[in-house]
């Protein structure tokens, strides 16, 4: 087995970006698969237009997802591509990440939107 890494799990400028662009969109994808399950299961997303500034559990609750996303997307993504390790840790380590984000966030959410009337 050679040790050399992949083109792709190089640290050069740019495939550093096009991860960095990766872990974005998986952040972004990550809010949106969030907001479906949190939809499916008969919570009132429209709560989330119009949150009044003195919802102060509604904002720390989104800003835990938005975090929760950030570092599950785009830090699961980083460490999957230059997490010295083999393929497999690797894979079980980003979904981990996308995994345990997902499940924060659907815990400091969904208690917090009433359901649809």
């Amino acid at each position: 087995m050679s040790s050399a890494r992949p083109r792709w799990r190089s640290t050069s400028f740019g495939w550093l970006v096009l991860h960095l662009a990766i872990g974005v969109a998986l952040a972004v994808a990550l809010v949106l698969v969030e907001l479906g399950t949190i939809a499916s299961v008969g919570r009132d997303l429209l709560r989330l237009q119009n949150v009044p500034r003195t919802d102060t559990a509604m904002f720390r609750a989104l800003a835990v997802v938005m975090i929760t996303a950030a570092i599950g997307g785009f830090g699961g993504w980083l460490l999957f591509v230059y997490l010295p390790a083999a393929g497999r840790v690797r894979g079980l380590t980003l979904a981990a990440f996308l995994g345990g984000a997902f499940a924060i966030s659907l815990a400091f959410l969904v208690p917090l939107l009433p359901p649809v009337p």
